[in-house]
């Protein structure tokens, strides 16, 4: 009954889906513009990105990146395919976690102008619409090899690397037209017991961390796999060194009592370059095949075993590769709403990932049954505003410095009754799981004063590096005039109090709360440190609406410490392997950055080479 049950499940998730899809094709189809090219620009890292957007009546026809500053070779990747994604689904939406890299901010936010010289509405165009169109009922074709890889992001490539390397045939399955997924996107990965860190004199020990996460998480994790991940993750530094991405340091996001264990990558530019050099060397290897636009849709299992992968090509036509095991790394699946309402504590997540993210690994792990874990535990991005990322981050975002404010200062934060529900100041994750339990969404609170501190003399913490927030004013001014939904500005409690919604009574209460705090140097009802207290007595005064925003979500099938998929009797399926996000058992309820900063990250990497070792084993090659 439990595995009929849950069979029925996934057709109606897939049934939803699609609806979904109908319904959002729909909307995008009735998008209009004045048909011409038009010119726009927008700051990059090193200078403006230029570019020219051609539109007919119903759709944007052409994008072409005109001119740009950026350091030729990292922005290649960056300057063709989003031009590619953006015509191709008509969405803007194709960045993935766009705030970490200033040129995809840069190009999005130029065609956007241009889309609105156009008459259109870029808001519009944050439908999703990735992946290959084809619906594989063209003719067949069929393929053999020893491993196939579903999802070419940081697991995916990391995996087929590794199985080349072992003297394997792969073929690395891609639904989009480029590699990378989330991967391209993060600042580092995480590593103990790595060269770098002893070069920087850090002691850290697996078993401290060890300690430390199993009680964070309350035993609830699978400690073999954690200890697994935790004593293999410092040479999944080394191997990664080794194969061409270079780091700047190792540091920890959360200062002063966070473990150093963040490696981040060199040059600021995210995971970009190693996802170049990891795609390259399969590109360059006899024995690798990359298919782009190439999604996997179902397991091919004969006799109980998993020996291969059911696609479809780009050109709608049928493929099917037989193999001798079967990696998913398919990136969870935090774009998917519909297993969001399924699994999460709170589904209203904004994600603010990657794009693309629709669970289709779990789709075909609901084919041999697989036992999911931790499918409530989310990678949190903390309270961010209701809009698109892509116009919160960066140097030349819609609304500069909003976010710098808000973000991790401390400052005063609302329920939308009007009243004080945490400590401001507590990690990401704790303030996530805190707004969960008031609906999701909140009002900072804030006044004049605070902004013309922050533009004079700068955030008092950061994110790990206090910096000053010169444009804070012109992005809140920015938001006012468009009269959005989010941004909120009076000159006395009342206004705010009628604008927000908030109840009048307890909106001056908790500012009133605060402001004898902030007078006293101390917090008496949540403990929040002295330093982070602000008064709020300088009209105008803002209310910021913020949500929780997610990056992926974490949960997914069991496994054995070699990432072999287990199913609801017990079993191992053989011939199946879930590896980065497409692997559950590895947090508790809560994703934690203190102790292991780029866990997930770093978990991608590690247990692809921990799957390929055991295949290894398995196979007896």
């Amino acid at each position: 009954m439990r595995r009929s049950v849950r069979s029925v499940f996934f057709m109606v998730v897939t049934i939803i889906s699609l609806l979904m899809l109908q319904s959002c094709t729909k909307e995008l189809e009735a998008l209009s513009y004045k048909p011409g090219t038009y010119t726009a620009e927008a700051q990059g890292h090193n200078g403006p990105v230029r570019v020219e957007v051609t539109c007919s009546e119903s759709k944007i026809d052409s994008i072409k990146v005109v001119s740009h500053s950026e350091t030729e070779g990292i922005t290649d990747t960056v300057f063709s395919t989003i031009p590619e994604e953006i015509v191709k689904t008509q969405s803007l939406d194709v960045d993935g976690v766009s705030g970490a890299t200033v040129a995809g901010n840069a190009l999005i936010a130029a065609v956007a102008d241009a889309v609105r010289q156009a008459g259109g509405d870029p808001e519009k165009l944050q439908g999703k619409g990735h992946e290959a169109t084809g619906n594989g009922t063209g003719p067949e074709e069929k393929m053999s090899c020893d491993v196939v890889v579903v999802g070419a992001g940081g697991a995916g490539l990391a995996a087929a690397n590794a199985a080349i390397e072992a003297g394997y045939d792969v073929v690395l399955l891609e639904k989009l037209s480029y590699t990378g997924g989330g991967f391209t996107y993060v600042e580092g990965v995480f590593g103990v017991n790595s060269p770098i860190q002893k070069k920087a004199g850090v002691d850290l020990s697996v078993e401290t961390l060890f300690k430390e996460s199993m009680d964070f998480h309350h035993w609830l994790p699978n400690a073999s796999l954690l200890k697994a991940f935790y004593n293999n993750a410092g040479d999944s530094i080394t191997w990664l060194m080794d194969r061409g991405v270079k780091f700047r340091g190792v540091i920890t996001a959360n200062p002063p009592d966070g473990n150093i264990a963040w490696h981040l990558f060199d040059g600021g530019k995210a995971g970009r370059l190693a996802v170049k050099n990891l795609t390259e060397r399969i590109e360059k290897s006899p024995n690798g095949t990359i298919l782009y636009e190439t999604p996997g849709k179902a397991l091919i299992i004969r006799d109980g075993k998993v020996c291969g992968v059911s696609a479809v090509k780009k050109d709608g036509g049928r493929l099917s590769v037989e193999a001798r095991a079967v990696i998913l790394a398919t990136g969870g699946f935090s774009s998917n709403q519909a297993l969001k309402e399924q699994y999460l504590r709170y589904p209203g997540y904004l994600n603010v990932g990657a794009g693309g993210r629709e669970g289709d690994g779990l789709k075909m792990l609901s084919q041999v049954h697989a036992d999911l874990v931790g499918m409530s535990a989310v990678l949190g991005a903390g309270l961010v505003m209701p809009i698109p990322i892509s116009q919160q981050m960066g140097p030349d975002t819609r609304y500069p410095d909003i976010l710098g404010a808000v973000y991790n200062e401390g400052l005063l934060t609302l329920s939308r009754q009007g009243r004080r529900f945490m400590n401001e100041r507590l990690p990401i994750e704790y303030r996530s799981n805190a707004t969960e339990q008031v609906g999701g969404t909140a009002f900072v609170v804030f006044d004049q004063k605070t902004v013309d501190e922050f533009i004079e003399q700068g955030q008092r913490f950061g994110f790990g590096i206090p910096r000053k927030l010169p444009k804070l004013q012109e992005g809140i001014d920015k938001a006012l005039a468009e009269k959005n939904d989010w941004m909120f500005s009076a000159d006395s409690l009342e206004g705010l109090s009628k604008q927000t919604g908030m109840p009048l009574e307890n909106l001056k209460k908790s500012v009133a709360d605060m402001n004898g705090y902030a007078a006293q140097g101390q917090d008496p009802e949540f403990y929040m440190e002295k330093k982070a207290l602000f008064s709020i007595k300088e009209a105008p005064y803002y209310a910021v609406r913020v949500v929780l925003g997610m990056y992926a979500t974490v949960g997914g099938s069991k496994v054995t410490e070699g990432l072999q998929v287990i199913d609801t009797d017990g079993n191992v399926v053989p011939g199946l392997y879930a590896i980065g996000l497409d692997a559950g058992g590895l947090y508790g309820d809560t994703y934690d950055m203190r102790i292991a900063n780029g866990a997930a990250s770093g978990f991608s990497v590690t247990s692809a080479r921990l799957a390929v070792r055991d295949i290894q084993r398995w196979l007896k090659k």
